[in-house]
C-alpha cells in the first residue's frame, strides 16, 4: 500500500510541476514519463504495477512530444527533431521485448540478437535526444525573450557530445557481460570458493581443520576468513576453520612446524594416530599477499587434494614425436598440462620403451596419456594399451592432423579419424591474420556428458579452441569387451568443413562435414574402461591453455571423469589477469567500434562545432 501511495505522489508531483512551470512543462513531462517507464519495466518488472506504470510513462512521454511540436519556441525546429529522436527509444525498446519477439515468431537465436541490439539502441536514442533538449530548455529559461546567436547550436552540439560519450557504456557493458567481467574498484578481490573446491571439501573421508596463523589485527586474515567460512559452509560438516596467533599458541605451532604467522595449515586426523598436515604461505603483509590471494582457491584446492587423497600416477607416452612439456614451441609444449595434473596430486611420468611401454601398462597407472604421436606406435605398444583398456583403464588420447591416426588403438573402442582438417570460414581464432586462421577453430557446442557439464553451463562465455583439428567418427565396430557408450563432447559448428588439400578454401570436392572434435567412450560394468579422444594436441598446449579457460576446464573435468572423480568436477576460481582473445568477426566490430569509432565520432563533432564558430566570427 505504501508503494502505491509513493508512486501516486510521484505522478502528481510531476503533473503539478509541469503545470506550475509552463516553460519547462515539456521537459518535466518527458523526464517524468521516461522515469515511470523505467520503473515499470525495471524496478517493478513482474509486479502488478509494471503495466500501469509503463502505460502512464508512455502517455506522459507522448504528451511531451506533442507539446514540443506545438510550442512556439525560438529553437523549436531543433527541439522537435531532438524530441522525436528521444521518443524513437519507445519503439526501439518495444522491439527488445520478449512479447514482440513472440508476436513476430522469432526463434531463440534471433530473439537473443533482437534483445541485445535494441536493448542497447533504446537508451542510446534516449540519451542523444534528451541531453540536448535539457540544455536547450536551460538556455531558453535564461533568455526568455530570444536566444542569443549560436546559443541553440551550442546547446545541441554540447548535449550530443555528452550523449555520444555516454553511449560507450552500453556496448562496453554488453562485452563485459559476455566475457563475465566484473568491475571491482577495491584494492583487489580474493577468489571465491569454486564448485570443484567445495566438492573436494565435502568428499573428504574424515574432517579437515583449517588453521589460519595470523594476528588479531591482520588485514590478510580479514580477507581469508570469509573465503574459508564459505568453503566450510559448503563442506557438509567436513571442514572447520580456526584463527590462531602463532606467538600465543607455541605448542601447536611447534607441532605443526609453523615458525611465524602468515601460514594456512590443513590438518586431518588419521586412524593410525598421527595427523596428516599440508600448509602453504600467504604473507601477513597485504601488499605482498595480493598475488597469493588472487589464486587462493587454486592453491587451497591443491593442498586439500594432497591431504585427502593419495598421490596418483599419470603415465605420458613418449618416443614417437609426441607433444611434450619439454618442447620449445608453445603450441606443442605441454608445461601447463603437466602443471594442471600436478595440481590434482598426480605424479606425471614419461612412459616409453625404456619404461616398458611395449610390455604392459604399470599397475599403479591411474591414467595414461597419448599426446599426439607423430610416428606410429609399435604393434606391441598398441597391444599393451588395448589390454589396459580391456582391464578397465583410463586413457586420454590427443590426435592431430598430419600425425599418426592410431587406427588400431582408436578402432579398438569404435572410433576413427576422418580425412582432412576441420576449417571454418568465420568462426575461427585470428592468429596469423591469414587464410590459415580458418584452421584455428573454436566451439561452444558441448554434448550431454559429465566431463563437459561445467562447460555446458557456461557455454555462452566459454569455448574450446583447437589450432588444427581432426574430426572423430564413430565406426560402430568396437573390439573392446562389451557394448561401448560413445558420447560427443565437443561438436564442430555446422558451417565447418573438412579441408583435404590444406589451402583453407572450401573447394567443390570438399563436401565432407566434421562430426565431433572430442569424444568420450565408456565400457560396460564388466570392463569399465574410460577413454577420451580430443582431435587436436594443440588444445592442451601452453599457447592455448593459458589463453582459453575452456580448454583448461575440458582437461581438468576430462581427467576427473576418466579416473572416477566426478564429484570434483566444476570450476576453480581465480582473479589473475587473463588475456582477452577476440575470436569472431562480430567481436572485432564491437571491440574496434567501442575503442575507436565512438571517440572519433565525438572528436569529429567537436571539430565541426569549432569550425562553425570560427566561420561565424570571420563573417
Amino acid at each position: 500500500m505504501t508503494t502505491y501511495v509513493l508512486l501516486g505522489i510521484l505522478v502528481m508531483a510531476t503533473g503539478a510541476a509541469a503545470w506550475r512551470f509552463p516553460r519547462a512543462r515539456a521537459s518535466l513531462l518527458h523526464s517524468g514519463g521516461f522515469a515511470l517507464l523505467y520503473m515499470g519495466q525495471r524496478l517493478f518488472d513482474g509486479d502488478a504495477l509494471s503495466t500501469p506504470l509503463s502505460a502512464v510513462g508512455v502517455v506522459l512521454a507522448l504528451v511531451a512530444l506533442g507539446l514540443r511540436w506545438r510550442a512556439n519556441d525560438p529553437a523549436g525546429k531543433s527541439a522537435r527533431v531532438l524530441s522525436l529522436i528521444a521518443a524513437s527509444s519507445l519503439p526501439l525498446y518495444a522491439l527488445s521485448h520478449p512479447a514482440t519477439h513472440a508476436a513476430l515468431g522469432l526463434g531463440a537465436t534471433a530473439s537473443d540478437r533482437f534483445a541485445v541490439s535494441f536493448a542497447a539502441l533504446a537508451p542510446i536514442a534516449w540519451l542523444v535526444g534528451t541531453l540536448p533538449l535539457w540544455l536547450l530548455d536551460r538556455v531558453g529559461a535564461q533568455h526568455p525573450r530570444g536566444l542569443p546567436v549560436g546559443a541553440a547550436a551550442w546547446a545541441t552540439t554540447t548535449g550530443l557530445g555528452v550523449g555520444l560519450a555516454l553511449t560507450l557504456v552500453f556496448p562496453l557493458n554488453y562485452l563485459a557481460s559476455e566475457h563475465d567481467v566484473e568491475a571491482d574498484f577495491s584494492y583487489f578481490r580474493v577468489t571465491r570458493a569454486g564448485t570443484a573446491t567445495l566438492a573436494a571439501a565435502a568428499s573428504a573421508e574424515s574432517p579437515v581443520e583449517v588453521l589460519l596463523f595470523y594476528p588479531a589485527n591482520s588485514e590478510v586474515k580479514e580477507k581469508l576468513v570469509p573465503y574459508f567460512e564459505a568453503v566450510a559452509a559448503g563442506s557438509e560438516g567436513k571442514l572447520s576453520v580456526r584463527v590462531v596467533d602463532q606467538p600465543m599458541a607455541p605448542k601447536l605451532a611447534e607441532e605443526l612446524s609453523v615458525r611465524d604467522n602468515g601460514y594456512v595449515v590443513l590438518r586431518q586426523e588419521r586412524a593410525e594416530g598421527k595427523p596428516a598436515v599440508e600448509k602453504f604461505k600467504v604473507e601477513d603483509d597485504l601488499k605482498k599477499a595480493k598475488k597469493d590471494l588472487k589464486k587462493l582457491d587454486e592453491t587451497f584446492q591443491k593442498s586439500l587434494l594432497k591431504l585427502s587423497r593419495g598421490k596418483r600416477v599419470a603415465y605420458v607416452l613418449t618416443g614417437h614425436g609426441e607433444a611434450s612439456p619439454r618442447d620449445e614451441d608453445p603450441k606443442t609444449k605441454l608445461g601447463e598440462f603437466k602443471n594442471l595434473l600436478r595440481a590434482q596430486n598426480y605424479d606425471v611420468t614419461d612412459f616409453g620403451l625404456e619404461q616398458g611401454s611395449a610390455s604392459a601398462i604399470p599397475d599403479d597407472a591411474a591414467l595414461v596419456v597419448v599426446p599426439g604421436p607423430a610416428k606410429a606406435l609399435l604393434a606391441e605398444e598398441t597391444a599393451a594399451l588395448r589390454r589396459y583398456i580391456d582391464g578397465g583403464g583410463a586413457l586420454l588420447v590427443y590426435a592431430d592432423p598430419g600425425r599418426d591416426g592410431m587406427a588400431d588403438l582408436l578402432g579398438h573402442v569404435g572410433l576413427s579419424i576422418a580425412p582432412g582438417t576441420v576449417a571454418n570460414m568465420v568462426k575461427n581464432v585470428p592468429i596469423s591474420q591469414g587464410v590459415q586462421d580458418r584452421f584455428n577453430v573454436f566451439s561452444n557446442s558441448f554434448g550431454t556428458h559429465a566431463s563437459v557439464a561445467t562447460l555446458s553451463k557456461y557455454a555462452t562465455r566459454a569455448a574450446v579452441v583447437l589450432l588444427g583439428a581432426v574430426s572423430i567418427d564413430e565406426t560402430g565396430a568396437s573390439t573392446a569387451p562389451g557394448p561401448a557408450k560413445v558420447t560427443p563432447l565437443v561438436r564442430a559448428f555446422p558451417d565447418s568443413w573438412l579441408d583435404l588439400d590444406g589451402d583453407a578454401e572450401k573447394d567443390a570436392e570438399e563436401t565432407g562435414r566434421p562430426n565431433a572434435l572430442a569424444v568420450a567412450v565408456e565400457g560396460p560394468e564388466t570392463a569399465p574402461y574410460r577413454v577420451i579422444v580430443v582431435g587436436d594436441v594443440n588444445a592442451a598446449s601452453d599457447f592455448v591453455v593459458t589463453r582459453s579457460q575452456g580448454n583448461g576446464q575440458l582437461l581438468l573435468d576430462g581427467v576427473r571423469w576418466l579416473v572416477g572423480d566426478e564429484k570434483l568436477m566444476g570450476e576453480t576460481q581465480t582473479e589473475e589477469d587473463v588475456k582477452i582473445e577476440h575470436t569472431s568477426e562480430s567481436d572485432k566490430v564491437w571491440f574496434y567500434g567501442t575503442i575507436f569509432g565512438a571517440p572519433l565520432l565525438v572528436l569529429a563533432l567537436g571539430a565541426w562545432s569549432v569550425t562553425r564558430r570560427t566561420q561565424k566570427k570571420e563573417a
